[in-house]
This record gives C-alpha cells, sequence and structure tokens, in this order.
C-alpha cells in the first residue's frame, strides 16, 4: 500500500529534500477524522524512529507536564503493567528509549534497526500516550509525581521522583540562571513557568489537577506524529488508524503557545543563589544580559545567530569576551543562543565575578557591539564559524543519538507553531549558501543593531551568591512542613496514611504474568549472534605505530595524533591536565588564538586535545595514557590540518602569563559546572580511584584530583605563574617527540600516502633533545570522602574490582548489568526510594560500581547495595524473563555506531587486547545466560563490594549527618 492510497489520511505535501549530505521523501499528512498531524521522512536508514509528541504549555510550575510524562508509561490499557517502559528496556533492541517535557511540547520517542521491535516499541508507546493506567491507579502519580510521608521522627515530608529530579535541578546554578531567564523574558505566556517542576511548587498539584491535564491535552487532535528511516510507513500509519486514532473524534484543543508582547524598555532583576563555605563571595556572582529575538520560524535567521555566538562571543579572540576579560569582568565569558522556543533568546554571561560590576559589563558589551556595527564583523571569522556549522551539518554525527530522533527534534520546533513550516530547520543547504554570500554584505551587523542595541525586549539578570541559602530553605521547607502536620486534622492525617498504603500496594503488587506476555518481545534466536566488526589493521608510517581502520566515511578523514605518556615522571604528570587544555588555546609563532580558532574552522570539522587511559584486558593493572590530538576534515583539507597541528604542538607561546590565566580561569569554571551537574560521574570515578591504576591516572588526568590541581595555580597565580609556564614548556618536550608517536585514522585507503607524507614532515620537526624520564605509576589510595556541596540532592556510589579478587570477566555480566539496573536497583533506589537514576557497572578488568543520581537518601541507598547479593544468589525467573535480560543486555552491546565511533571503538579493542574471537566468546556466554548462571554471580558482586570503597557527593547536611561512614569529608570544590 502506498501512503497516497491510505483513505484515513490526507496527503498535505511530498517533496525531496537535501538533509545533510543525502535526499530524502519529507512527506505531509493528516488524518481525517481527528486532524492528528503526521510528518514522514523516506530514506534508507536501518535505525528508524517514531515518536508521537503533544503541545504542552503549562499555567503553572507545578511540573505537572513533567510528571504525566512521567506516568503514562507506568502501565496502560493494553498493557496493564507497573512499568511497561522498564520492561521495553530489559527486553527491547532499542537504540533510543525515552519521554521528554520541553517548556512547550512532551514527546515520546523510540528508535530500533529491527523491524518487529520497531513495531513493539511504537505500540507500547502509542497505548500508554492514549490510554494510560493513571485514571485507574494513583499509586504512580504518588511515586512519580509527589507524596507526603513521615520520616523515621515522625515528622511530615515531601518525596516523589519528579520531585528529587527537579530538586537536583535546582541546585545547578547556571540551571537556576537560565529558568529565571526564560520565565522573565515571557512572564504572560507558558515559558514563563516551569514545565519541568518548580520544587516548591510541585507540591501544589494535584491528583485531579494532573488528571485533567492528561484529558485535555493528550489527544490525537493535539498530536505530532512522525515517523523516520527504511520502513513501510504507510502499513505503519495504517495500524495507527485502526488501534488509536479511529475511536477518537475531532476535539478543538487550546494548546497554543503565546507570544510574549514586546517590552516597553529593558527590565532588571537580582536573584540569590547557594554557594559552598570557603568559596569567595565578591567573585561568584554571575551577571547576564538577554534579548527576545522574535520567532523561531525563520531558519536562516537562526543559524546566523549561532554564527554570532561563536564569532562575537564564544570563540577565542571573541571581541565580546575579549573586552570584558581584559576588564576583569568574569573568569569565563560566553554567549548562549536558545532557538528551540517560539521565540528565541540571546544571553550575554559572565561567570564568577562581582555584582558592583553590573553597569561596567553593559557598557563593556554595548560599546563592543557598537564597534561590530561600525567596523564591521571579522570576514574570516564569520566564514569559519559558517564552515564550522555547516560541516556539522553534513556530517550528521549526533554520538549515540539516532540522527533520524535529532531530524525529529528540529522539525518538531518549528512544526510545533506552524503547520506548514515542519521540514525548515532540517533542510538548510540554501540557508548556508545565502548566509556565505552575505557576509560581505552588512547582514551580520545588522542583525547585532536590530536584536541586540536597538531591542527593547531586554533583561538584566544578576545572580549574587549567598552562603547558607541551602540551609535557609531547608529550614524554611522543614517549618513550613511542620505547620502543615500540625495543622492537619485526622481525617486529613488518615487521608495520608491511605496514600502510602496504595503507595506501597502499587509499589510492592506483582505483575500478572497474563499482563507481562502481552509486552511483545522478541525471541533468543532472533538475536544477532555475531560481535560487531572490528576495523583495525597496523602499519607503519616511517618507524611511526599507525593503526588504521578501513570504514567508508563519506569523504571524511577521522584523525588522531597520539602520544604515549609513559615516560613521563611522577612530579610532572599531573602538569599533562592543564597541558591539555592549553594546547589549542593559546597563540602561536604564526597566529594569535582568535586567528587559530578560525584557521581550524576554516578548514577542518573541528580539532581537539584529550587524555586516554585504556586497560590491557589481560593484564587490569596495566594501562595505556595517551594525549590524543583528533581532527576531523575533508581530506583535500589533509595538508592544512596537519600544519595546523605542527603549529599548535611546536610553537605555542607559553611565555603569555595572561592568556594562560584566562584558560586556567575558564577551565576552572567549566569543570565546576561539570563537577556539580554530574555528580555521579563524579562520585562513581573517584570511588573507582581509590583501588583502580586507571582510575587513579584519570582522577590525576582530568578528575577532581586535576580540577584541585589546576585551581591552586590559578588561585596563587601571580606567585606561580613562572612556575608553570616552566613546567608546561618542559612537559611539550617531554610529550611532542617522535619515540612517542602513534598515529590513528579512519577513512580511505587511498589516503593514506598523502597522511604518510605529512606524517613523515611532523615527526622530523618534534623534539628530540634529552629530557629525563620514568614510568610513573599512581599508587591508588582508599580514601572514602563526603564531598558537600549546595546540592539539595545526593549521589551515592560503592566501588570495587572483583578481577583482583581472582574472578575472570564473563559475558554474562552484561545481562547482570541490566538485570541491577532495571530491575534490583530501579525498584529499591528509585521507585521505593525516590532517586531520579540508578547505574550499574562490571568492567572487563574488573573494576565495578552501583551508583545512585539525584538521590534523597544515603543510608537506604547503601542499604540496597550491600544487600545486592544476596538479592543476586536467589535469583529465579522463567526462559521469557531471562530472555528479555539477555535482549536488553545485547540491545546496548549492538548500537548503530557511526564511522568515526567504528572507528574509536576498534582502537579501544585494539589497545586493550581484546580480539574478536574474546569479544565473540563473551557474547556467546552473554547469549546463553542462565538464571543458574546469574545466581553465580553474586559472588562477583561480593568480590568489589569487600574493596568497601565510597564516595557521596552532595547535601552538606545530609552528608555531615552520616559522618560516621566517610574517613573524610570534603567540600567537592
Amino acid at each position: 500500500m502506498k501512503l497516497e492510497e491510505l483513505k484515513s489520511y490526507e496527503m498535505i505535501s511530498r517533496e525531496e529534500i537535501r538533509i545533510g549530505d543525502f535526499q530524502t521523501g519529507a512527506i505531509i499528512m493528516r488524518h481525517r477524522k481527528t486532524g492528528a498531524r503526521v510528518a514522514v521522512l523516506e530514506n534508507n536508514d536501518e535505525n528508524k524512529v517514531f515518536y508521537i509528541a503533544f503541545r504542552t504549555p503549562p499555567k503553572d510550575s507545578t511540573g505537572v507536564a513533567h510528571i504525566v510524562e512521567h506516568t503514562v508509561l507506568s502501565g496502560s490499557e493494553k498493557y496493564p503493567l507497573k512499568d511497561p517502559f522498564m520492561e521495553l528496556v530489559k527486553g527491547s533492541l532499542n537504540t533510543f528509549l525515552n519521554a521528554i517535557t520541553f517548556s512547550d511540547k512532551t514527546m515520546y520517542p523510540v528508535a530500533s534497526c529491527n523491524d518487529k521491535d520497531f513495531q513493539n516499541l511504537m505500540d507500547v508507546y502509542l497505548d500508554a500516550a492514549f490510554h494510560p493506567n493513571i485514571y485507574r491507579n494513583k499509586g504512580s502519580f504518588l511515586q512519580e509525581g509527589w507524596h507526603y510521608e513521615f520520616d523515621d521522627e515522625g515528622k511530615l515530608c515531601y518525596n516523589g521522583v519528579v520531585y528529587n529530579e527537579m530538586k537536583g535541578a535546582f541546585s545547578d546554578a547556571e540551571e537556576i540562571m537560565f529558568r529565571e531567564i526564560q520565565n522573565r523574558l515571557y512572564p504572560d505566556t507558558s515559558y514563563g513557568v516551569e514545565s519541568g517542576g518548580d520544587p516548591e511548587k510541585i507540591p501544589d498539584l494535584t491528583y485531579e489537577e494532573f488528571l485533567e491535564f492528561h484529558r485535555k491535552y493528550y489527544h490525537p487532535s493535539n498530536s505530532y506524529i512522525y515517523l523516520y528511516g527504511n520502513m513501510d510507513a504507510a502499513e505503519k500509519l495504517d495500524y495507527i488508524d485502526r488501534e488509536y486514532l479511529a475511536s477518537y473524534d475531532y476535539l478543538e484543543v487550546d494548546s497554543e503557545i503565546r507570544m510574549q508582547s514586546s517590552f516597553e524598555r529593558p527590565q532588571r532583576a537580582e536573584m540569590e543563589y547557594p554557594i559552598d563555605e570557603g568559596e569567595n563571595p565578591e567573585e561568584k556572582a554571575y551577571l547576564t544580559v538577554s534579548y527576545v529575538l522574535g520567532d523561531n520560524l525563520d531558519p536562516e535567521l537562526s543559524i546566523a545567530f549561532q554564527i554570532l555566538e561563536r564569532v562575537v562571543f564564544n570563540m577565542n579572540g571573541a571581541p565580546v569576551k575579549t573586552a570584558l576579560f581584559d576588564a576583569g569582568i568574569g573568569k569565563d565569558i560566553y554567549g548562549e543562543y536558545d532557538g528551540g522556543i517560539k521565540q528565541p533568546n540571546f544571553s550575554i554571561v559572565a561567570k564568577d565575578t562581582s555584582a558592583a560590576k553590573e553597569e561596567e559589563f553593559l557598557r563593556i558589551i554595548r560599546e563592543v557591539l557598537q564597534r561590530q556595527v561600525d567596523d564591521g564583523i571579522d570576514k574570516k571569522a564569520l566564514t569559519a564559524a559558517l564552515n564550522s556549522l555547516e560541516f556539522k551539518y553534513l556530517e550528521a554525527d549526533f554520538g549515540r543519538y539516532p540522527k533520524g530522533l535529532m531530524y525529529g527534534l528540529h522539525i518538531l520546533e518549528s512544526w510545533l507553531h506552524d503547520d506548514g513550516k515542519p521540514f525548515i530547520n532540517i533542510d538548510s543547504v540554501q540557508n548556508y549558501a545565502s548566509l556565505r554570500g552575505k557576509i560581505d554584505t552588512g547582514y551580520f551587523e545588522g542583525l547585532i543593531e536590530k536584536y541586540f542595541l536597538s531591542n527593547p525586549h531586554c533583561l538584566v539578570l544578576t545572580m549574587k551568591p549567598k552562603f547558607g541559602l541551602t540551609k535557609e530553605k531547608e529550614a524554611i521547607l522543614a517549618k513550613k512542613l511542620e505547620e502543615i502536620q500540625h495543622a492537619m486534622s485526622e481525617e486529613q492525617i488518615a487521608g495520608i496514611r491511605r496514600d502510602l498504603e496504595i503507595l506501597s500496594a502499587y509499589q510492592e503488587s506483582e505483575d500478572r504474568e497474563e499482563d507481562l506476555l502481552k509486552i511483545p518481545m522478541l525471541k533468543r534466536e532472533e538475536l544477532k549472534k555475531e560481535a560487531p566488526e572490528l576495523y583495525n589493521e597496523e602499519r607503519k608510517s616511517g618507524e611511526i605505530p599507525f593503526l588504521y581502520h578501513d570504514v567508508f566515511t563519506n569523504g571524511i578523514g577521522y584523525l588522531k595524533v597520539i602520544f604515549d605518556l609513559k615516560d613521563i615522571p611522577e612530579n610532572d604528570f599531573p602538569y599533562i591536565g592543564i597541558l591539555k587544555n592549553m594546547l589549542f588555546e593559546l597563540s602561536t609563532e604564526h597566529y594569535s588564538y582568535g586567528e587559530l580558532s578560525n584557521e581550524i574552522d576554516i578548514c577542518s570539522g573541528g580539532m581537539n586535545c584529550a587524555v586516554s587511559v585504556i586497560n590491557r584486558y589481560d593484564d587490569p593493572d596495566s594501562c595505556k595514557c595517551s594525549l590524543v590530538i583528533s581532527a576531523k576534515y575533508l581530506y583535500r583539507n589533509l595538508g592544512r590540518v596537519m600544519e595546523l597541528i605542527r603549529e599548535v604542538l611546536l610553537s605555542g607561546k607559553y611565555e603569555d602569563s595572561k592568556r594562560i590565566r584566562e584558560v586556567l580561569s575558564e577551565s576552572k569554571a567549566d569543570t565546576q559546572q561539570t563537577l556539580n551537574a554530574s555528580g555521579h560521574l563524579v562520585a562513581s570515578s573517584r570511588a573507582m580511584a581509590y583501588g583502580d591504576i586507571s582510575a587513579a591516572y584519570m582522577d590525576i588526568l582530568a578528575g577532581l584530583s586535576a580540577y584541585r590541581f589546576s585551581s591552586g595555580y590559578e588561585k596563587a597565580f601571580k606567585e606561580k605563574k613562572d612556575e608553570l609556564i616552566r613546567e608546561l614548556q618542559k612537559l611539550c618536550k617531554m610529550i611532542f617527540r617522535p619515540e612517542n608517536l602513534e598515529i590513528d585514522f579512519t577513512g580511505a585507503r587511498e589516503e593514506l600516502p598523502a597522511l604518510d607524507e605529512e606524517i613523515g614532515k611532523l615527526c622530523s620537526m618534534l623534539y628530540t633533545e634529552p629530557v629525563e624520564k620514568a614510568h610513573f605509576i599512581p599508587e591508588p589510595e582508599k580514601k572514602n570522602e563526603g564531598l558537600t556541596s549546595q546540592s539539595q540532592v545526593q549521589y551515592v556510589c560503592r566501588a570495587g574490582n572483583f578481577r583482583k579478587k581472582g574472578l575472570p570477566y564473563d559475558g554474562s555480566l552484561k545481562v547482570l548489568q541490566m538485570l541491577m539496573d532495571t530491575e534490583y536497583l530501579w525498584t529499591n533506589v528509585r521507585v521505593k526510594g525516590g532517586a531520579y537514576g540508578c547505574q550499574s557497572s562490571f568492567g572487563s578488568t574488573g573494576e565495578s560500581f552501583f551508583v545512585s543520581y539525584r538521590d534523597p537518601e544515603i543510608m537506604k541507598t547503601l542499604g540496597v547495595y550491600e544487600n545486592a547479593a544476596e538479592y543476586v544468589r536467589n535469583f529465579e525467573v522463567d526462559e521469557r524473563t531471562m530472555t528479555k535480560y539477555i535482549i536488553g543486555a545485547i540491545g546496548e552491546l549492538d548500537l548503530p555506531k557511526t564511522p568515526s565511533k567504528k572507528g574509536s571503538y576498534s582502537r579501544g579493542a585494539y589497545l586493550s587486547g581484546e580480539t574478536k574471537e574474546e569479544i565473540q566468546r563473551r557474547r556467546d556466554e552473554l547469549l546463553a545466560t542462565t538464571p543458574e548462571k546469574i545466581r553465580s554471580l553474586a559472588k562477583y558482586i561480593d568480590a568489589f563490594m569487600e574493596d568497601k570503597c565510597l564516595t557521596v557527593c552532595g547535601n552538606a547536611g545530609k552528608i555531615k549527618e552520616n559522618e560516621k561512614i566517610f574517613d573524610r569529608i570534603e567540600n567537592l570544590l
């Protein structure tokens, strides 16, 4: 059947559009009976994508849209399980499975390369959206949203997954700032409230209001349905009509996103945010100025602002950034364009500064922007930024996210607001060509004049630090809850206990076997038996080791210039973390640091420097540490790319102390943000570093130890700058030497001769003078830390190593990990404990951990970890359930890989000594996993838990309440 033959749908338009570098059929349809909107992208991509989305403008900050998103996936009419979402995670080959709440929409996307699996995922999501169990059981609302409960002392408190998730979100300074900016820029619209939910407002949401929100917005007439990839789209749409849409009639749903009227004059606001003890409040303020930029239905304008974001504000040498740095305003300066909402906005941010400098901050920005208008923006910088964006557009590499999903997101950004413009943000080839022609016309200067200098729809927001603010808010909340509890009648208290009984019954209930069987599932024999291919070819470029990956890359070369760090002495080793941050940030012999950025963007899709630490599989204590310079480029630009790599490696101006300090300050600010936002990563990496050499290396090179080492120089820069400069210059001569050099390349074989020639040039120019050499091996030390911050939640980790207890790695451990993540930890840490997330890992070299994410607890979570082995020892399931965990584990292994990821995966296997045969053996073990095998793995949990490595990041009060479990308690930063 053809799409045009579907009688239940009206064909609105069909066209061929170019997305990135390939043609695709782009179809818009409408369901005749309900008006449901449909977009189809027809192409040969096997990674198929479906979503159903709804326009969901909230009217308050209770987080109702977010809570509905969580709960509709907690059982439905056709699939009446407690948590069909997790059943899919366990037993699906999905390449993406989630649900997402935005400021103005809620989306339910799935992706899979397997046709049958894709159909199963699509059906479960459709039934969840239209026929959820939320009307029949209050338990999911109480669990996922919020509920009252009584603590161990009988005091009233709040709990709930979304409630704790948003407490975590409202602990991050920059998340707080951008939420406040959006709310204040659009005060008369749905963007003026918090769709995710403000923790102070979430408990205002009633169960009845929650149901009414779903009843109003989750109707086909308010829906957006998207299909992408190689499939029979007509068959899918026919099914959707028969099973879901046909049973509805058209309903007029008022879900329009209102436009905010322009301000008559700029607005100003102040707010406070919490900082930790020991931080200097005089230099911890945020200064921001933000502008509303019209609407988001002009894709060329959107790209233009992304270009300005880089050229004027963010790149090395950007005029606004440079001027503010020179004036001593902020240790990190950046511009941020938000084009994902109906009225885009642009913010300029100075981080780690003084609130007293607000007037100077605004004056400098205005003066610099006026000069850009009067004198013209650097044309080379505009060209470089445009090239960089266009390269990313053509490459279409979104990492582990399916490209069809990302295209679907971009479609919805405009489709949500104009039915006639669904594809304007993905069919952009002509927009890049048009903007290239406008570089010399004054177009970009005109945008600055119109949208920045002459725009009254503007907000100046100053965010001031305050010691003890988190404690103040906790005290206010405690008093509020005490007053609520005191004022409660016996009937109200009885109502809370009834809700807790409903919640407990919901959480403790077992799904019926006949309901579990309703979730469609693949069979073991339908799973792919072969392990992924490795693309490794050992060769030499002269005397230089060269690992080649023969993968089709569509004309893009992926090059890694690698330097082994095996000969760097212990005293010099910590400076590598600083050096990697400096390499592409300093001026060189022929370029200022701003010019260098332009040159890189003109000839490549990007260059960067990172550290790599990889264990040997056959010897977990043996690992290879490297400094890796990566570049991606069109083949014709190889010579220019290698010229710039030589420039960076051999002629960086480390004597420029002013620039060194700027980079240190920016790196510190960026790392602080990462550490605060990713407490689970800090906790797990730090805990593993207590006993694992490779994790200890990473901690020194790129972890918390690296941050603290670098911060010491930033804080005492005046006294220590000469010492730092000497060390960096010495380190370059120690590292950038022929005997340390290795090459890794993914791309066409015919490019190898030209690459060999360029490598020869590089090798001949590297340092050869005698230097001190010594092989440094860190000695891990168990510290069991409580790392305190102003977070309102915790991140709790236990780690250790099972191979050091004599246990070999087994492929079935992947199934154990799936069991832990989707059943045991999920049920006990997330569902019952209220944490937003949880995770486990059992590494091939033995390193293992349990960690929680945005967790209201510490001791209860640790108790769950302690009981994990006993749970596994008593594990018993039927064949179908066992197969489900196996499918989920295989799905994780078989995520589609981009060309660059195929090269990186192959290199990782090569360096760790993992052959195709070894990887296949593990896969065979995984596929053959039985309940008996899982029970035998309890000893692996016992083994790594024996190490008793503990790290908790988070709320200072909670950590200090449990100080006895820690060897030390320190401020995270």
